[in-house]
């Protein structure tokens, strides 16, 4: 089996065969780093979304956003997303 394959079960032992080495993918594969967004880059991009849509945050939703994201990009757009989408 390549090293991208699911594992499979060893029937005999019952364990799992040619599991990848999570080490090496972080290596060959790594996710992209950005710095934590400052509380104005995130008033700016829940600014871009009120321009594009309309819909206003208020001042004290923005800085519970930042306040619970830190500014990490992946949790400010997963928290502002959840507040439309969701």
């Amino acid at each position: 089996m390549s090293e991208s394959s699911s594992p499979v079960m060893d029937s005999q032992v019952g364990r799992a065969q040619d599991v990848p080495d999570m080490r090496r993918i972080a290596i060959t594969h790594p996710l992209p780093l950005f710095d934590n967004f400052s509380i104005a880059e995130v008033q700016d991009l829940l600014q871009q979304h009120t321009t594009d849509t309309g819909q206003v945050f208020p001042t004290d939703v923005q800085q519970e956003i930042y306040r619970l994201s830190q500014g990490q990009p992946w949790l400010t757009n997963g928290h502002w997303f959840s507040l439309i989408f969701l």
